[in-house]
């Protein structure tokens, strides 16, 4: 799509932004961001979390982040929602596009760890735009595994492919998909078993099977996991480009992400302009198949674990 029409700028989409406490990120991501030509006509809606109350440092972090953003310019409208105290990411991330999902058809939803492509935005807003009625699809991935990472041969590095896995690391999706999302771990967990989805799991990863009994444990709290299970019993797909619009900054302030991993690192430099879409909506096999062998697949002692115990945390 053109992105000199005036009917595409009039259908952007807004951009969320999470922040926390993590300002030289932050700084990163918008400057990024600004890179767009679409920035200027996109209004960004800024949700700042809260600082943990005890911790004074925390306090002074979140206290500069804050003083930042009222410096941020170069985006048609800023809005910014701040929480009193630490709320933590999950809460913040799903109440806060549960307001955009009252709002906006649709959304694009960005962390401030993150790093944009200057091609990000119009990839973004292109396919929110042409995918907007097809209800097969529950979301777009900013992110993509480098394909040198799990090997894909050159006759598979098109520009886009499927997946069943929706991934945080800068993503949009439209407010009727959002809305169709579970939160509560336990009804996930039955609407598993009523929805046959183990397969669909498989298919986005071994390694989410781990998360969601950490999910379900408590032991973690993440709405990603959950919002990659919804995606799979709702049997729906996620576009996912080859050469990545979004790579991850690593920062010691992480809560989830603590240490280097290459995995969700991405030279921004190869994502590409040209927006040329599957042809099908149907998964590439061998796509599929080395992203799980090379990325998201179990490690030995999970493989032993699913083969003889029949995936029990989504089947006791």
């Amino acid at each position: 799509m053109n992105r000199t029409t005036g009917i595409y700028y009039k259908n952007l989409s807004p951009i969320a932004l999470f922040v926390y406490n993590r300002l030289d990120t932050l700084e990163n991501l918008i400057l990024s961001l600004k890179k767009n030509p679409e920035s200027e006509k996109s209004n960004l809606i800024i949700f700042s979390d809260g600082p943990n109350l005890n911790d004074s440092i925390d306090i002074l972090e979140v206290k500069k982040v804050r003083e930042f953003i009222k410096s941020i310019e170069g985006f048609k409208t800023i809005e910014v929602v701040e929480n009193t105290e630490n709320v933590g990411l999950a809460s913040s991330i799903i109440q806060g596009l549960n307001n955009m999902s009252n709002l906006y058809e649709s959304f694009i939803v960005l962390e401030d760890d993150l790093m944009v492509s200057e091609y990000f935005l119009k990839y973004m807003n292109t396919s929110l735009q042409k995918y907007k009625y097809n209800n097969k699809v529950w979301c777009i991935n900013g992110f993509g595994t480098d394909p040198n990472l799990f090997s894909l041969p050159e006759n598979l590095r098109k520009e886009f492919y499927w997946s069943l896995r929706p991934s945080s690391h800068g993503w949009g999706t439209w407010s009727d998909r959002w809305n169709e999302a579970i939160w509560d771990e336990a009804e996930l967990e039955m609407m598993l078993k009523k929805r046959n989805g183990k397969k669909r799991v498989l298919l986005a990863g071994a390694d989410i099977f781990s998360m969601f009994n950490l999910q379900l444990k408590k032991n973690i709290d993440s709405w990603a996991v959950r919002w990659v299970v919804n995606a799979c019993i709702n049997n729906k797909y996620c576009l996912n480009p080859v050469y990545s619009y979004t790579t991850h900054q690593f920062s010691l302030k992480g809560t989830h992400i603590k240490g280097n991993n290459q995995k969700i690192v991405n030279d921004l430099n190869l994502s590409k302009s040209e927006l040329i879409y599957p042809k099908n909506l149907t998964l590439n096999k061998k796509i599929i198949k080395r992203l799980q062998q090379n990325v998201f697949g179990p490690k030995r002692f999970e493989k032993i674990r699913y083969k003889y115990n029949k995936l029990k945390i989504i089947t006791k």
